[in-house]
C-alpha cells in the first residue's frame, strides 16, 4: 500500500474495499482450529522460540509485497490501459474514464489479494507439497475457495459497483492467475530455502 500509494496517482484500494477484503478473508479463517496436522508434527513435542517468527516473517513475507508490485504494474500498465482505452495520463480530463481505470486497477488487486491470502494458508502450513502430499481440513478447503468466489464474484459482475469496482475482464483474470500461481512457487521455493537452512517452519 505505501509503495503504490508513493506511485500511483489514486489510492490502489479504497477503505470500504480493503473492510470488505479483510473481513472475507476472516471468514475463510474461522476454520483454522480444525485443521489437520502432519503425522511428523505430532511425533514429539516442539519447543517454540518466538525469535523464529520474526526470521520466518523476513524470509517469506517480502515475496507478498514483490508479487503486489508486480500486480500494480501489469494492471496499471497493461490491463488498465487494454480495458479503458488508453494510459492514466492518455486519459487525463475524462472522468468517466479515469474512474473506470481506477476500478478495474482496484477489482484486479483485490481479486489477486483474496486468491494469493488463501493460497498462503494452504502454502504455509505444511512442509510438503499442498494439495498434493498435504492437504487442509475440507472446512478450510471449503471456506477459502468460497472466499475466492466472494471476491471474484464482486470483480466480474456489476456488484462490485457497490465498492466501486469496475467489472475485470476475462483476460485480466488469466493474467492474475498467473501471478498467483507465480507467487505460490516462489513460496515453494523459499519455504524449502527456509526449511534447509533451519530444519523445519516455525
Amino acid at each position: 500500500m505505501l509503495v503504490a500509494s508513493a506511485f500511483l496517482p489514486f489510492l490502489p484500494m479504497t477503505a470500504v474495499q480493503l473492510l470488505f477484503l479483510n473481513f472475507v478473508y476472516d471468514l475463510t479463517c474461522i476454520a483454522m482450529p480444525w485443521d489437520s496436522v502432519d503425522e511428523e508434527a505430532l511425533r514429539e513435542p516442539r519447543n517454540w522460540d518466538a525469535d523464529s517468527i520474526g526470521i520466518f516473517m523476513r524470509w517469506i513475507g517480502p515475496i507478498s509485497s514483490v508479487f503486489d508490485i508486480v500486480t500494480f504494474a501489469l494492471l496499471f500498465l497493461v490491463v488498465c490501459p487494454a480495458v479503458c482505452g488508453g494510459t492514466w495520463g492518455e486519459l487525463a480530463g475524462d472522468v468517466a474514464a479515469q474512474m473506470r481505470f481506477m476500478g478495474t486497477f482496484q477489482a484486479g488487486w483485490l481479486l489477486e489479494s483474496m486468491i494469493t491470502q488463501v493460497l498462503a494458508v494452504h502454502l504455509l502450513r505444511t512442509e510438503r507439497i499442498p494439495f498434493v502430499e498435504s492437504c487442509a481440513s475440507w472446512q478450510i478447503c471449503v471456506l477459502g475457495a468460497m472466499g475466492i468466489a466472494v471476491a471474484a464474484f464482486m470483480c466480474l459482475s456489476p456488484a462490485g459497483h457497490v465498492i466501486d469496482l469496475a467489472v475485470l475482464p476475462l483476460s485480466a483474470v488469466g493474467a492474475i492467475v498467473l501471478v498467483a500461481a507465480a507467487y505460490a512457487a516462489c513460496v515453494l521455493a523459499v519455504r524449502r530455502a527456509y526449511v534447509a537452512r533451519f530444519g523445519r517452519l516455525l
